[in-house]
């Protein structure tokens, strides 16, 4: 009955189990790499670790799931079928895995736990083979039966192999003996060398089963064929860790423990050496790709690396993750302090959780072991293996040093003093100056831990001579307490908050113990378990203590003893435990280089915080919600089982911004409830082949059904649904695309959605390489034009619409920008492409009706470009006007208005449809363009809705829902798109340069400021620099615009011009900006003439001759040092009109006019203001 077991088992996780998205940090291992496999179709790698976790990975090294191991993961096998993994680990245990990460099976030792070093798999995946400590090596069937022991010489197993044809097996041993056993359990052969007693540490068989090979802690590895007999001698430069025959057998790999990688003939000539290694690594495992084309090989630094047979690295596989040694919270629970353990953190770093910041401080010179805020949480003391403790302000800034070897610092509880342990047998106490004001002697060896008293009258030391002693201000000796037996190094010993008690930590027989003591020395209580306990912190109220302990966890225990609370599950072995002050919960900082925050009250997880990189972050939920920094959201995505699902697909779901103010009560917003979310409708499983010119397409239909089906070449989709009828088996004509097509091979790609068609797959990727036409001309003649000899062409779209049907939509600057950036592309684009340039330029300042913005006429221009270009070609479209976004949240799109629509609303179907450029649209007609290379650019504002002030706008950029419909756009056309964020009309034209502010800063881009060394604008570093230059020249309005710059996947950017001294880039030059102005009657205090609105009218007109205006008028209130008017006037019986008024810069005065004329001549009221105030502007 078992032996349905485990198939069911398989067949349920497969249908349940995999449906569940998972989001997939890129934490990477953190400890050594210490084995590696490939599966047996070559497609995913397997790693073990030292960390207690092995991880499955695609072979472009992002992680796909994680195996809890638990103690050092030491070995790690594929099954034959690749359905399962087999892992060992130091507790003892070998687990089957099924590669969901569901456990299947355990293998171990009922009565002794005994490290396992190593695994394998017999050939037909029904047994495995254990090696461990106690010199035996097992055989068990994969229910968990144990079957056979066989008895080495004593010492560990730390190599073993099953021969190929699974009737023998190899074992390898640290007293130096590697055997031959048949299964019965009787010894064939040794194979050793008479003269060597190294330990053999890694052997293998070689396919055909005819020889073996073994390596040895003497530093060699050997040849022997099946008899026994030695062939061959390999000696690498330093000793062999690990070993590899290659798939025909020809070659071996090994691997060293100064990190060298070699690949041998078996002859014993060395044909290569693999470079890019390091003296201080060791290469602990090495493994041949089934074809034997690639190597995977794992090391000493926490990562393992792909290898191209050539030597070529093609993969690392690693994480992003930064250590963490330590935490500890300011005492108003809102900012976080970090201090590392490894060499990824060797400076503390401060999170402030109000926003979201990291803050360094850096100056040690070696890695930081502790970090502390000040009783008042404005200051920080660090401590460092560099062996000082310095003091800090919040932003980062050394106030002191204070040396001599410091192994320990600590604040007074008032935050003027500060107290060091040192290696030098003391502690010292200083002020925070640097002044030394006490020199505490008596102990005989380190100082590891030092504390003050709640009241700072007294302090303690602990050291590793044994002893914990209570001191005086005035170093004198007040008791002496035993610390503890054994070989506990760096004791800590601490005062519980009353001041009263101590706690210290001790080793008794082969258990860490926490004893509480009273200052008489009493011993008052004994708190053990867990495998043994060290100490984390007291609570505040005294009433409770935190502990981490040795098999991984964290608890909490009332002052008897009693354990209330256990924190920690199997993926997160705790290292370090401490309280979030004010609040009734703990963090603990866990191996696997993340914190977690847990309720004390019911012992639940309540977020997950991960640091990446230097600069990034992600806190996440046991529900599934995450919020993250926009540089780790760049690095993570979802897995479903063992699918691949971007992150911003399911990123609706689960995004939830202030997530950890929120969880934690910092922030008193509501977290969203998700559990109903739990389920993902699975798109069809694709598989695919060409034959000749056919492709030919196999879908397997999953619980999300069928959906469209798309079909890309080259990284551009040519259509967005291939399989209307939903059929789970087609074909496609390739020739019907052959337009599309470059010379040589090329890329197609395949992606399958659900039913709901919101879900979508991974790139299933062919190559195409399709027939080039022969130089006859004949019927039935339809193969491919050769491209080879054809030179590129630019095809320019450029899109303005200043003039809208009615006037509330109504710009100033589209018309003349999108002219502008025509003449750009017009002048760069000539000393490239020189007379292959075609242009099209749409705007409503047009003098004929087929030069107008219109849908149809825009269509006819993609058309008509779809006619003519190549897939050797360029195209350039350029956008100037209003866009927005409408539509539910997962379907919405971007919309261009054109010149006919007369509002922002777009409820009706009619309107979208025949007045609005839709993102659906512009896909539609970019992807019927055969040319390959393409570039958008959209410098449109957001709404028609005016605001009154600009000074109290928060930062805006574009919303969630554009962003989404562009990358849609960006993955369906496989163009460089870079876009506006102006939130709306007025800031889009709060100009001081007669441009939009993303139009003037490409065109000052490409006058020279973004140009490469030989004077080309290249597409990306264009956009870049624009993408960093708007929010810089937006700073003037107080309005926060960053333009969203999108690329295609793996996209190489690509030239558009040149510009050398004979082009001229029409760029316009900074202009004064005036804003609204105020008139007013002096008797009735309101401006019954019209003053103010004439000003204005007068001022909009100016504006609208873009950058040829010689001011800039903004219709607001407040603008960063503008011009306004602001006056009184008068009204006689004659109609005669007396105005008063000043000219203002910001709140300056620069001066006062008066001014008069007949009420009816308005026009020339106006003209006689802005002449007096033209000659007070500032030049």
């Amino acid at each position: 009955m078992k032996h349905y077991i485990l198939p069911l088992l398989l067949l349920l996780s497969t249908l349940l189990y995999s449906q569940v998205p998972r989001l997939q940090v890129p934490i990477g291992h953190t400890d050594v790499v210490s084995a590696v496999a490939f599966s047996p179709d070559g497609q995913t790698v397997l790693t073990g670790s030292w960390d207690g976790t092995a991880k499955l990975w695609d072979l472009a090294g992002r992680e796909l799931q994680a195996f809890a191991a638990n103690g050092w993961c030491s070995a790690v096998a594929f099954s034959p079928d690749g359905k399962t993994i087999l892992t060992g680990s130091f507790n003892g245990t070998a687990q089957l895995w099924d590669l969901s990460g569901r456990k299947l099976q355990t293998f171990s030792d009922p009565v002794i736990v005994n490290a396992i070093y190593a695994v394998a798999f017999s050939p037909d995946g029904q047994r495995i083979l254990t090696g461990s400590e106690d010199g035996t090596a097992k055989l068990w069937d994969i229910s968990g039966q144990q079957l056979r022991t066989f008895n080495a010489d004593g010492s560990a197993v730390l190599g073993l192999a099953f021969s190929p044809d699974g009737q023998q097996l190899l074992t390898g041993t640290l007293g130096g003996k590697a055997l031959l056993w048949e299964l019965s359990g009787e010894v064939v052969r040794s194979f050793a060398d008479p003269a060597s007693t190294a330990a053999i540490n890694a052997l293998a068989f070689s396919p055909d089963g005819q020889l073996v090979v073994t390596s040895d802690g003497g530093g060699k590895a050997r040849l022997w064929d099946i008899s026994g007999q030695q062939l061959q001698t390999f000696v690498p430069p330093s000793f062999v860790r690990s070993l590899a025959f290659s798939p025909n057998g020809k070659q071996l790999l090994t691997g060293t423990l100064n990190g060298e990688i070699m690949l041998w003939s078996l002859s014993g000539q060395l044909l290569k050496t693999f470079s890019g290694y390091s003296a201080t690594d060791v290469i602990h495992a090495v493994a041949f790709s089934p074809d034997g084309k690639q190597i995977l090989t794992g090391h000493e630094i926490k990562i393992a690396k792909l290898w191209q047979l050539s030597g070529a690295e093609v993969q690392v596989f690693t994480g992003h993750s930064n250590s963490v040694g330590g935490v500890d919270f300011s005492p108003d629970g809102k900012k976080i302090l970090i201090n590392g353990s490894g060499d990824s953190l060797s400076a503390a770093m401060l999170w402030d959780l109000s926003t979201m910041e990291l803050q360094p401080f850096k100056g040690h010179r070696d890695v930081v072991t502790s970090a502390v805020f000040s009783p008042d949480g404005t200051q920080v003391l660090t401590r460092s293996d560099d062996g000082t403790a310095r003091l800090w302000d919040l932003s980062g800034h050394e106030l002191q040093t204070f040396t001599g070897y410091v192994t320990s610092a600590v604040f007074s509880p008032d935050g003027q003093q500060i107290l060091t342990g040192t290696q030098d047998n003391t502690a010292n106490l200083w002020d925070q100056s640097g002044q030394l004001l006490q020199v505490f002697n008596g102990h005989t060896d380190v100082v590891s831990s030092v504390a003050f008293s709640p009241n700072g009258r007294t302090v303690l030391t602990a050291s590793n001579d044994k002893r914990i002693i209570l001191w005086d201000l005035s170093g004198n000796a007040l008791a002496t307490y035993p610390g503890y037996t054994g070989d506990l190094y760096n004791p800590t010993a601490v005062f519980l908050p009353n001041g009263k008690q101590i706690l210290t930590e001790s080793l008794a027989k082969t258990s860490c113990l926490i004893r509480m003591l009273d200052i008489s020395g009493v011993e008052r209580q004994v708190f053990s378990g867990h495998g043994g306990l060290l100490y984390g912190a007291s609570a505040p109220n005294g009433r409770q203590v935190l502990t981490r302990n040795l098999d991984g966890t964290a608890s909490l225990w009332d002052l008897e003893g009693k354990e209330q609370r256990t924190f920690g599950e199997s993926t997160k072995t705790v290292k370090k435990a401490t309280y979030v002050p004010g609040r009734n919960q703990v963090v603990t900082v866990n191996q696997n280089n993340t914190m977690t925050i847990w309720d004390t009250q019911n012992g639940k997880e309540l977020a997950n915080l991960t640091f990446i990189d230097s600069t990034d972050w992600v806190v996440t939920t046991p529900l599934g919600l995450f919020d993250a920094s926009p540089g780790a959201m760049k690095q993570m995505y979802y897995m479903v089982g063992l699918e691949l699902i971007e992150l911003d697909q399911l990123k609706e779901r689960y995004y939830e911004p202030g997530l950890l103010q929120k969880n934690i009560g910092i922030d008193e917003g509501t977290v969203r409830d998700v559990s109903a979310l739990q389920v993902v409708e699975l798109y069809p499983e694709i598989r695919a082949s060409i034959a000749d010119t056919v492709l030919h397409i196999a879908l397997t239909v999953r619980s999300g059904g069928l959906g469209q089906l798309s079909l890309f070449i080259n990284g551009k989709e040519m259509a967005a649904d291939i399989n209307p009828g939903r059929a789970t088996v087609l074909s496609v004509n390739l020739k019907d695309y052959d337009k599309f097509y470059l010379p040589g091979a090329n890329t197609l790609a395949l992606r399958a959605y659900n039913r709901a068609n919101w879900l979508k797959s991974q790139a299933y990727k062919l190559t195409y390489t399709p027939p080039v036409a022969s130089t006859r001309k004949g019927a039935g003649s339809s193969t491919l034009e050769t491209l080879g000899t054809a030179k590129p062409h630019l095809y320019v779209i450029a899109v303005g619409t200043s003039d809208y049907n009615g006037r509330d939509l109504d710009l100033a600057f589209p018309d003349l920008d999108a002219a502008a950036m025509a003449s750009a592309f017009q002048a760069a684009g000539s000393r490239l492409f020189e007379d292959r340039i075609h242009l099209k330029v749409l705007t409503t300042a047009a003098k004929t009706a087929g030069e107008m913005p219109s849908k149809a006429n825009i269509a006819a221009a993609f058309a008509t470009f779809a006619a003519q270009a190549r897939p050797t070609d360029i195209l350039t479209v350029y956008f100037s006007g209003h866009g927005l976004t409408y539509g539910s949240a997962e379907k919405s799109q971007f919309y261009y208005l054109t010149k006919d629509i007369a509002s922002a609303d777009l409820k009706d179907d009619e309107v979208r449809n025949n007045y609005t450029i839709s993102s659906e649209d512009l896909t539609r007609w970019l992807t019927a363009i055969p040319a390959r290379k393409q570039v958008m650019i959209l410098d449109a504002c957001n709404s028609g809705k005016v605001v009154e002030s600009l000074a109290f706008l928060r930062a805006r950029a574009l919303s969630s829902s554009q962003i989404r419909a562009f990358d849609r756009m960006k993955d369906r056309t496989g163009m460089f798109i870079l876009t506006g964020a102006a939130a709306d009309k007025v800031s889009f034209e709060a100009s001081q340069y007669g441009q939009g502010l993303l139009t003037f800063s490409l065109l000052k881009g490409m006058s020279g400021l973004a140009l490469t060394n030989d004077k080309r604008v290249d597409v990306m570093t264009l956009f870049q620099y624009a993408r960093d230059e708007v929010p810089v020249l937006a700073k003037g309005i107080r309005q926060v615009q960053v333009p969203v710059l999108a690329f295609p996947e793996g996209g190489s950017s690509f030239d558009i011009g040149i510009v050398d001294d004979q082009v001229k880039i029409p760029l316009a030059q900074v202009k004064p900006v005036f804003i609204r102005n105020n008139f007013q009657d002096e008797e009735s205090f309101d401006d019954g003439l019209g003053l103010t609105r004439e000003l204005a009218a007068y001022f909009q007109e100016v504006t609208a001759r873009g950058a040829q205006a010689e001011v800039i008028y903004v219709d607001v209130n407040e603008y960063d040092d503008a011009y306004s008017i602001k006056g009184l006037y008068t009204i006689n019986d004659a109609d005669e009109v007396t105005i008063r008024g000043r000219l203002f810069k910001g709140a300056k005065v620069l001066g006062g006019f008066q001014v008069t004329g007949k009420k009816y001549a308005m026009p020339m009221l106006v003209e006689a203001i802005v002449d007096k105030v033209s000659g007070m502007m500032e030049k």
